[in-house]
């Protein structure tokens, strides 16, 4: 069983139910105070289908994804961002690996890329980046994730379940604890976002770094109309006055000073 494959799927799965990966009324809100739980875990069933799949076939391979495109999951009613009026459907967030769909957000491409794409690549990377610290935790703190795992499926399941509600409790009961003293995940454990938008990594990548890759392409990058409407529509809600009342350090930070004066 390949835990690296696993791991990366497992990204996106078990925080399915967990308001900090999925964009809502209180998107900002959730995202600032984020600590670092793992949501329920009601879809390991993806363990099952993953043993023999290659990187960029582990996501479009799956039966989730079949059903998330057959809108055959049971998601939250789209709802209206904050301050708008228009519901907006709860998505994933992905990286440049995953398509871009109807339920799931990746960046705009680099090239060509505008101001406002810019703040909005700047944004979905926040969030992104409360996930990939989730489990990079999760991964460092328990040695049985850092080596190939013989077992079987059924007994995989309910290892990483055990290890989810495990982490959560420790993550939990150190809330109310200052970050610096805290033991299973101190504040220099999970990467840093600092004032010039720069990134200090946390020590759980030491740990982890051997033992994972990043996925290869999860599919193919065209997109339809739907879901380039989607992207644009959250881009330009992210731009406007109420995205700047949630982050107004967001264009310090996503442009660093570098002005483009392109269309938005």
């Amino acid at each position: 069983m390949d835990l690296m494959r696993i791991g990366m799927v497992l990204v996106f799965l078990l925080a399915m139910h967990s308001n900090m990966v999925l964009f809502s009324r209180q998107y900002t809100a959730k995202l600032q105070h984020a600590e670092y739980r793992i949501g329920r875990s009601t879809v390991f069933k993806i363990i099952h289908e993953t043993s023999s799949i290659s990187d960029g076939g582990v996501w479009s391979n799956t039966d989730l994804a079949a059903d998330l495109e057959a809108d055959a999951m049971q998601l939250p009613d789209p709802t209206p961002l904050q301050g708008m009026n228009m519901p907006f459907p709860y998505i994933f967030v992905g990286d440049e690996a995953f398509p871009l769909t109807k339920y799931m957000m990746r960046p705009y491409p680099k090239r060509e890329l505008t101001d406002g794409k810019r703040i909005f690549n700047y944004r979905l990377s926040r969030a992104r980046r409360t996930i990939e610290n989730s489990f990079g935790i999760l991964s460092a703190r328990w040695q049985l994730l850092q080596k190939p795992l013989s077992m079987t499926p059924d007994n995989l399941e309910a290892v990483f379940k055990a290890l989810v509600c495990l982490h959560n409790f420790l993550m939990m009961s150190e809330e109310m604890k200052n970050p610096t003293d805290r033991m299973y995940a101190p504040a220099d454990f999970v990467d840093v976002e600092q004032q010039d938008g720069t990134i200090t990594e946390g020590r759980w990548r030491e740990v982890v770094s051997p033992y994972f890759t990043n996925l290869g392409r999860a599919g193919g990058n065209r997109s339809n109309q739907t879901a380039i409407g989607l992207r644009d529509y959250l881009k330009a809600y992210i731009n406007s006055e109420l995205g700047y009342e949630q982050c107004p350090w967001q264009a310090q930070r996503a442009l660093r000073g570098h002005d483009l004066n392109m269309e938005q």
